[in-house]
């Protein structure tokens, strides 16, 4: 959050730490509950690598400058953040827990014991349970259920989506935001952040894909009912394109990523063959010219190989079948020309670019896949806010968003305040909702 220096209202603030970029939204609540943006910063994030802090000097230096710029616009001072996390680290998978039922009739405590029952499974030493999302429930022999609380019955069952992460990537990223005097509000995987502002609740309940086009890495998120069935984080994402084009062409590095973001396609045959555009050489050779449809081929065959990994892990599933929706693309790796027909013709279902969902101040400037993050941090951390103990703007009825509504008060049984893994304070009475962190 953070503190208005005109006024004492409390704001939000969602901190996106990206591999390319980071990534500042700062809202404020309007007296009718809507969140209004009224600051927004980016910086390159240097110090990191895939996701993961390389240099932590680095990554501080990063994160203060856009932080400051984010208050100069905003007008005010940030004291604390909700922050993105992400790389391929990030592991999940689905589990499944049992439980009595005490008393013959599902309470509150019933469905804390069977969340607990389902996430005890055995991972490694160096990971922790960042996520516990629920599915769906079962009573005896009726399933499908989602909330289960007043429901009678002998045996309650829980289907849950568990994400784990890097006990030290974690540790990490918290201590580079701690090192620039900034509070963690909470810690969030970066595309549940980026469904929260990108995805419709009518595509969350009929089934889509969120494919988040990272420069780290590329994740993957398939909902369905309301919930999350599936995640990947696959590590092939936009560096390896500029890589490719760094390679393949004989040219820097940073001259490379400038020219796929201004003349890159993703389809070949949609550039003009005769378009010249002029590519700097490595050292001190002479720049020198070449047909831009020569880089939109290097471009394309990078992305076709992303896009059938996708796939690939796709179709060893049964989730291929629950994307009634389509495919949307968000994150940077997305607005490259042309990402849209090019997935169209590979995943042979509609695809959509996911951009933040939001129409008010600032929306020509956020409304951007590389806004997503921050912007679904902000709506996340609001929607959730009295899951995370927290006071802010006025009291108005919550829009779950990607969260289906009936699901909403049953997820709220079973979380923990983010202070209890950054700090050794233990909290008196812990929250328990659908997001739950583990502690660190």
């Amino acid at each position: 959050m953070a503190s208005n220096k005109n006024s004492e209202s409390q704001l939000l603030v969602g901190l996106d730490v990206g591999t390319s970029k980071v990534a500042v939204v700062v809202c404020e609540v309007s007296p009718i509950g809507e969140i209004e943006i009224i600051g927004v910063a980016e910086q390159p994030a240097l110090g990191m690598h895939r996701g993961m802090v390389s240099n932590i000097d680095l990554m501080v230096k990063s994160i203060e400058q856009a932080i400051k710029e984010a208050e100069m616009m905003a007008a005010c001072q940030i004291v604390g953040v909700f922050a993105g996390i992400t790389g391929g680290h990030i592991r999940s998978y689905n589990s499944s827990g049992v439980v009595a039922v005490r008393g013959g009739e599902v309470t509150q405590d019933d469905v804390s014991r069977v969340i607990e029952a389902a996430q005890a499974v055995r991972i490694s030493s160096d990971e922790k349970i960042l996520h516990v999302l629920p599915q769906a429930f079962r009573i005896d022999d009726q399933d499908g259920i989602r909330d289960p609380i007043g429901l009678c019955g002998v045996r309650l069952e829980a289907n849950v989506h568990v994400v784990t992460g890097n006990v030290s990537a974690v540790q990490n990223i918290l201590k580079c935001i701690k090192l620039c005097e900034l509070d963690v509000d909470q810690i969030i995987l970066d595309h549940i952040a980026s469904g929260q502002s990108v995805l419709t609740e009518d595509e969350t309940e009929l089934g889509v894909g969120l494919l988040d086009i990272g420069e780290g890495t590329m994740d993957l998120a398939v909902y369905c009912e309301g919930a999350i069935q599936h995640s990947v984080a696959f590590p092939m994402a936009g560096s390896q394109v500029t890589k490719d084009i760094a390679v393949t062409l004989h040219t820097p590095t940073v001259s490379a990523k400038k020219i796929k973001h201004r003349y890159g396609s993703a389809v070949a045959n949609s550039v003009d063959s005769d378009q010249l555009i002029e590519l700097p050489s490595i050292g001190d050779q002479p720049a020198r010219s070449i047909q831009q449809k020569y880089l939109a081929e290097v471009i394309e065959a990078r992305m076709e190989e992303m896009f059938h990994l996708v796939l690939s892990n796709l179709s060893q599933t049964s989730y291929m079948n629950m994307l009634r929706s389509g495919l949307v693309l968000t994150g940077g790796g997305s607005k490259l020309d042309d990402v849209v027909p090019l997935a169209e013709r590979i995943f042979n279902m509609p695809i959509r670019l996911g951009v933040p969902r939001y129409t008010g101040t600032l929306s020509e400037v956020v409304r951007h896949p590389m806004f997503a993050t921050g912007l679904g941090l902000c709506q996340f951390g609001y929607y959730n806010r009295e899951i995370f103990n927290l006071s802010i703007g006025h009291d108005s009825e919550q829009r779950p968003g990607v969260i289906s509504r009936s699901i909403d008060r049953i997820r709220k049984l079973y979380t923990r305040p983010e202070s209890e893994w950054i700090s050794d304070q233990q909290s008196e009475g812990r929250l328990k909702g659908w997001f739950q962190q583990g502690e660190y």
